[in-house]
């Protein structure tokens, strides 16, 4: 798991309740008190959970609430890290269809051919039909609750609905992965017009 995803939590547990709230998120965690993650190397998934884990017991929050107050701060640290991707055409669903391109754009400085291919093959996006995407996330840290949070930020963050359906949950149904068809009701007067 890229070290931005645990960077971002690390800041919101900070942001939230300084030093000591940090300290004992880490120690809950079973990390040291100086740990640090930089953004251009891969950590194990498990530890992300742990630390996720830790910061729901240790913020009383639970996990629906800290996974929204995450997905937020991800999306701000995103835009200043990335600003372009923000000012692309398309709104929210162009955002979301470039999803896969940005993780992948995270995950380039990997050193490890394998790691790399890694990052890359946990989202596969495809166009749907009436303009939906069709978003395929494999990942054994099984991060899905993450996923529909960041994208309902983008489509805040673009001042846009969205209708997440979930056709496939691993948790759930099992398997490998998620399958979800994002809906921009929005968007489709738009599209068509746009073609008529």
């Amino acid at each position: 798991m890229i070290g931005l995803i645990q960077s971002v939590l690390v800041d919101l547990l900070h942001e939230r309740g300084g030093e000591a709230l940090l300290r004992d998120t880490l120690a809950l965690a079973e990390l040291p008190p100086d740990t640090e993650f930089r953004i251009d190397r891969n950590y194990p998934d498990g530890e992300f959970l742990r630390l996720l884990d830790a910061a729901t017991a240790t913020t009383g929050l639970d996990r629906p609430m800290l996974i929204e107050a995450y997905a937020t701060a991800f999306l701000a640290r995103a835009k200043v890290l990335f600003p372009a991707f923000f000012t692309l055409p398309g709104g929210a669903r162009g955002f979301l269809r470039r999803q896969a391109a940005i993780h992948v754009s995270l995950g380039a400085g990997l050193r490890s051919p394998e790691e790399r291919q890694g990052v890359k093959d946990k989202f596969r996006i495809e166009d749907g039909e009436h303009g939906d995407l069709i978003v395929s996330y494999h990942s054994a840290s099984q991060l899905c609750d993450f996923y529909r949070a960041l994208a309902h930020g983008a489509a805040r963050e673009f001042g846009e609905m969205l209708t997440l359906t979930n056709l496939r949950c691993q948790r759930r149904d099992g398997g490998a992965g998620c399958t979800f068809r994002l809906s921009f009701p929005m968007a489709a007067p738009m599209a068509a017009m746009a073609h008529g």
